[in-house]
């Protein structure tokens, strides 16, 4: 897992090799840069730091999705960047968005008659939040009916004591070695109700999703992610 450094030197690198200039220069305002030029006259002398060209190396400043688009292109891996404007579903809902994750996940079966799949986790994010989406849940019809994701809000001993519990149920004696645990001081509802986010929980107005489509192979790709 590289450091909160390293992404941030990697972003860096994006944005000079031409990867979402836009996106660059209005991160560079927020930061009060003023090493970082989107299009710099002629006569201009720009004398900039490679290492950190808009400030953010260091820094503190928050990220989206699509600050990850231009690090992932950058790096070769190219991805779609899917926006939910509205909601799809009653109550200011978004079964689309559920929808659109399940038939995401059944694009990475090893094969049309296997169960095992293999799909790149997905990042979801609205206004002040992100999160890593790992599979969803079904209902008796086969029908996606939550999410489930990573949730940088639950406190990592919490984190640690469910991948503990996963290796419990593995041994010999799952309930004897899962027994040692119940007297943590985290409501394990609590804990596995975070991993789990209902469509009914849905219900922000927007919602943006970064899915990873596979090795960027040919110069179109490349100009098509150095636009964005």
């Amino acid at each position: 897992m590289p450091s909160v450094w390293k992404l941030q030197a990697l972003l860096e690198g994006a944005w000079t090799l031409g990867f979402d200039p836009l996106g660059a220069s209005q991160l560079a305002s927020v930061l009060g840069s003023d090493s970082f030029r989107a299009s710099p006259s002629d006569d201009a002398e720009v004398v900039l730091d490679s290492r950190n060209l808009v400030g953010l190396v260091d820094s503190t400043a928050w990220l989206g999705v699509s600050d990850l688009v231009s690090l992932f292109g950058s790096i070769g891996v190219r991805c779609s960047l899917l926006e939910c404007r509205a909601p799809s579903g009653p109550n200011s809902t978004h079964p689309r968005l559920l929808e659109h994750v399940y038939s995401y996940i059944l694009s990475g079966r090893v094969s049309s008659t296997s169960l095992e799949t293999f799909s790149v986790p997905m990042i979801l994010q609205h206004e002040g939040h992100s999160r890593v989406v790992i599979g969803v849940e079904l209902d008796s019809y086969d029908e996606p009916t939550a999410l489930i994701v990573l949730d940088p809000n639950t406190p990592v001993e919490a984190m640690r004591l469910l991948t503990k519990a996963a290796e419990c149920s593995q041994s010999p004696d799952p309930d004897a070695a899962l027994s040692r645990l119940s007297h943590s001081q985290y409501n394990w509802a609590e804990v596995l109700g975070s991993l789990r986010v209902d469509v009914s929980r849905l219900t922000h107005p927007q919602y943006q999703l970064l899915q990873v489509n596979g090795l960027i192979e040919t110069e179109q790709d490349l100009q098509v992610l150095s636009l964005l």
